[in-house]
Order: structure tokens, then sequence, then C-alpha cells
């Protein structure tokens, strides 16, 4: 989860119109995996009626002899659907996702079908209440699904139990006991007033690019002396990992920097001043002495305003979207308290592709990410609007999809990330 590259930004716009495309339905996907039984394999992810279902198709890559063909029906609406792994007793697996038009309850699980296809039973994935990591599901030789859950002081290997299912026509995952339970609102009272800058979902576009895209040369005011300093609770430093060992070279991307906030014209004076650049000790006091965005500086800027509405503060100034599937360019994913991305646009295979700025999944900057959706509502992400947007219809273009690097190439997964 995160370690999906995104693909080319061009591939966002249309190529006449040159207009964002967003498809509201489910594209064929073509995966490549590695199984433990039969070798390299195609699965082809064909939408079926509706967004609910899919078949896939696998098939060897020697012969090209189609081996399985396999049917997954949810109740609500599925998100992302990825093959995984044949056992050694010719069993098939596939990650999925249950997202309901409301949000609440999305499920992750994994399917397991029989060497002729029937579907078995599932293997509910517990993702509430821990964070983002980049492999979090495996499956053993023997069929054993494991978990990996991260949480603040270290990481542990969980063992998923199975759940048979009978002769069922849709998937219907249980909810679970923490979803269940509604989670307290913030008491939060933010009566700053921001000076917002005439904004609509193309400006915002284009500056999440901006912040993502920016050029600069890293001196050595901008480094810092070494050895960095120590943050208080991590086995880390002060200074982003992407600018390690960079001095007197040009970077890429504008750093995280935990509790700053402002402008890019703002961030690159500061840094022509000789600030120190990004600032990733995230359990210490914020500092004045660096320069850079954190998460919701970064979304703050892209909205325009001129004041830092924390994670805590945003819902003060935007909407929550009632189904996550209408999410268009410049809304967010917020988690009061933890982190914001800024939305970018449904990726064909329907996953959620972002801006963010974060110390572990940008290596301590802005840069694109893609994201399962149920994933991110399970760990507690609302979608919003800011409400300048409310009735913004505006089409983003071209301009805010510039390409400064070479695409990244087309991912080959043989497990999921």
């Amino acid at each position: 989860m995160g370690s999906q590259a995104p693909d080319s930004a061009t591939d966002l716009l249309d190529r006449n119109t040159r207009a964002a495309i967003i498809k509201t339905t489910r594209q064929p996907d073509r995966q490549y995996v590695a199984s433990r039984s039969k070798g390299s394999v195609i699965a082809d992810i064909i939408p079926d009626k509706g967004n609910a279902s899919v078949r896939i198709e696998i098939q060897t890559m020697v012969t090209n002899e189609i081996i399985a063909q396999l049917g997954l029906r949810v109740r609500n609406q599925l998100g992302t659907v990825e093959f995984l792994e044949i056992d050694n007793s010719d069993r098939f697996y596939v990650l999925a996702e249950d997202i309901p038009p409301s949000g609440k309850n999305a499920s992750t699980f994994v399917a397991r079908y029989a060497a002729n296809g029937r579907l078995e039973g599932i293997y509910e994935l517990p993702l509430e209440n821990t964070p983002l990591t980049r492999r979090f599901v495996t499956v053993s030789g023997d069929g054993d699904v494991y978990f990996l859950r991260t949480k603040p002081d270290g990481i542990e290997v969980v063992g998923v139990g199975f759940r048979p299912l009978g002769k069922v026509s849709a998937i219907d995952v249980r909810p679970s006991r923490t979803a269940a339970t509604p989670a307290e609102k913030p008491d939060v009272k933010f009566n700053a007033t921001a000076a917002v800058r005439p904004s609509n979902r193309q400006q915002t576009i284009e500056t999440a690019f901006a912040f993502e895209g920016l050029q600069w040369k890293l001196t050595q005011a901008n480094y810092g002396s070494d050895p960095d300093s120590q943050c208080s609770g991590f086995n880390r430093i002060r200074r982003p990992w992407y600018l390690q060992g960079k001095v007197n070279q040009e970077v890429r991307g504008v750093p995280y920097c935990w509790g700053c906030h402002g402008s890019l014209a703002n961030f690159r004076q500061r840094i022509e001043n000789g600030t120190l650049a990004g600032n990733v000790c995230t359990r210490n006091a914020p500092r004045p002495d660096v320069a850079g965005v954190d998460c919701s500086a970064f979304v703050s800027a892209a909205w325009g305003l001129s004041v830092h509405y924390t994670t805590a503060a945003i819902p003060a100034i935007a909407a929550p979207v009632a189904n996550p599937w209408d999410l268009k360019p410049g809304d967010a994913l917020n988690k009061p308290g933890s982190h914001v991305m800024l939305f970018l646009r449904f990726t064909p295979d329907r996953k959620a592709e972002v801006m963010e700025s974060s110390t572990g999944g940008c290596n301590g900057r802005v840069c694109r990410n893609v994201y399962p959706l149920a994933s991110l509502l399970a760990r507690g992400y609302v979608p919003v609007r800011f409400r300048a947007f409310a009735d913004d219809q505006t089409t983003v273009s071209a301009s805010a999809y510039q390409e400064t690097e070479a695409p990244a190439g087309r991912k080959t997964a043989s497990k999921r990330r």
C-alpha cells in the first residue's frame, strides 16, 4: 500500500481535449504473477455487470493455457481487485475490497477458490487502527494467509483466520466490531480568518504538482551538519531521507517539515536564504529554523489558504463526501489528528491516486502515491470537500499534469503491496 508507482501523469489527460479523464467504471486490468505451483501466470480482471462484480481469467505465460475462470461479486461496490497466488494445492487467492456507498464498514478480504474455480471462503483482513504499510498480506505455499500489522513500537505477523462460505451469490463481509461504533468527532473550534486566493480545482491541482515537481539546489546551509540532530522517540535524524548525500545537487520536491507551513514562493525564498530543509522529527516540537510543509500545510497551500489548517481543523472548512466514489480532483482524504492527502483521481483499477507530504510513503517530501480505497476508509480516513469547491465544476486541464521525469514502468507485482 503506497509502493505502487503512479503511472505517467499524462495518462490522466484526454488526447484530443486535454481535459482530465475521470472514469466512473472499472477498466480491464492485466496482472502478472509468479505463482508457487503454476509458475508465471497472467490474470485478467474483466469488469462484469455493474461495479459489484468481475471475472478473473488466469492463463499460464508459457503455454497460454487458461487454467481458471473465477467469479467475484460483493454486496456493495468493488474497489481494488488483485490476483495474489496459486498455492501448492492449486487453490487460487484473490484480494478484493467491498466499499458501500456510505464509505462505512468498507472491508478488505482475500477470497480462496478451489482448483476447479469454486469459491471456498474468505480471510478478513484486520485493517482498522493500523498505519499504512507497503506490504501487508502474503500467502504461503500451504495456503496460510498472513497479515503484516505495524504498530507504533514495531511490527507483528498475524495469521488470518479462514471463514468458509457456502453457495452464495455475493460475498458479504461482516461489519467489524471496531467499525460498528462511530468514532468520536474531534472537539475542535477553529476561529481564525484565513485569506483565500481565488481558487478552483484546476489551480489546486496545479499548485500540488508544483510542490511535487519543484527542482531546487540543496546547499550546505540547507543540508545542515553531520551528524544531524537526533529525533526523540525515533531511530532517525532531522533531515528527510531523500536529501541524504545530495549536497550541491539538484533535488526534486518540497521536503516534509513537521509543523511548517507556507506558500511555494515562501519556501523558495527561505531556501535561498540558507534555511535548513525539512524536518521529519514528528515527536519533537516544531522548529522555526527549517523550511518545508507537513501534510496539512501542503493541503492548505494547495487549497489557497494563508492559514495552516491542521488535520483536526480541516473539518471546519471541508464537508464530508457522503459517497467516496464521488471524490473529485482537489478533494481530500483526512484522518483528524493523523494525516491528510489531496485526492487526484481513481486509477483505472479503482485505487485512489493522491498527492501527499509524508515522512514514509514519500521518503520525506511531497509526492504522488496510489492506495486501495477501502484500506484508507478502514483506517479512519474521511473523504472531504473544501467548502469553496462545493459548486466548482472546473475541468482539470493539461497544464496541471506536466511530466518532468520519465514515466514509471508498469507494475508487475507477484504479491499484494
